[in-house]
C-alpha cells in the first residue's frame, strides 16, 4: 500500500509540474503576442512618420532623373519589413505588409497625383498640346518630367519590393503551415494591385 501511495504521490507531482510549466509556457506565448502586438503599432508609427517626412523634405538633386522622396520612401519600407521578417513571426510580418502598402497605396500614392496634377495645372488647359513643343524652355517641363519619372520610379520599386519580400519570405517562413503561406501570398499581392491602381 506505501508503494502505491508513493508512486500515486510522485505522478500527482509530475501532473502539477507539467499543468505548471504548460501555464508557464501559455503565459509566455500570451506575452510575445502583446510585445509583438505593440511591435506592429510602433513599427506602423515610425514608419508612417518617416514616409510623410520623406515626403515633406523631398528635394530634386541636379543630375538625377527622379527626386529624393522615392528612393527615401521605398528605403523605409523595405527596411520596416525586414525587421518585421526577422521576427519570425507570420501574423507580424503579413501585419506589417499591410501597413506598407496601405502607406504606399494611400499617402504616397497621393503625393504623386498631387504632384502630377500641380505640374498639369501649371501649364494650363493646352498641357497636351505644349507638352512635346520644341518652343518651350527645357527647365519649365524638367518639374513635369521629375513628377513622371517619379511615378514609373515608384512603380518599378513596388515591383522589386515584392520580389524583395516575397524571397525572403520563403527563406524565413519555408516550414510554416499553407494557411500561413496564404496570407504571406495575399499580402504580397495586395502590393501588386497597389502598383496596378
Amino acid at each position: 500500500m506505501k508503494q502505491y501511495s508513493k508512486q500515486a504521490s510522485v505522478d500527482s507531482d509530475n501532473e502539477i509540474i507539467r499543468r505548471s510549466h504548460k501555464n508557464q509556457i501559455s503565459e509566455i506565448n500570451v506575452l510575445i503576442q502583446q510585445l509583438l502586438s505593440y511591435y506592429v503599432e510602433i513599427e506602423q508609427y515610425f514608419m508612417l512618420e518617416n514616409v510623410f517626412k520623406a515626403m515633406r523634405i523631398d528635394r530634386h538633386e541636379e543630375g538625377t532623373k527622379t527626386s529624393s522622396m522615392v528612393d527615401d520612401v521605398f528605403f523605409i519600407v523595405r527596411k520596416c519589413a525586414e525587421r518585421a521578417i526577422a521576427t519570425c513571426s507570420t501574423n507580424t510580418a503579413c501585419a506589417i505588409v499591410n501597413h506598407i502598402n496601405s502607406a504606399l497605396g494611400g499617402h504616397f500614392k497621393q503625393k504623386l497625383e498631387l504632384d502630377l496634377r500641380e505640374q498639369i495645372q501649371e501649364r494650363g488647359d493646352s498641357f497636351a498640346n505644349k507638352l512635346f513643343q520644341s518652343s518651350r524652355h527645357q527647365s519649365d517641363d524638367s518639374k513635369l518630367f521629375i513628377v513622371l519619372n517619379n511615378m514609373e520610379t515608384a512603380g518599378f520599386y513596388m515591383l522589386t519590393l515584392k520580389e524583395q519580400l516575397r524571397d525572403q519570405f520563403e527563406d524565413v517562413f519555408s516550414r510554416v503551415e499553407e494557411k500561413y503561406l496564404a496570407m504571406i501570398r495575399s499580402g504580397l499581392d495586395d502590393l501588386n494591385q497597389t502598383y496596378s491602381r
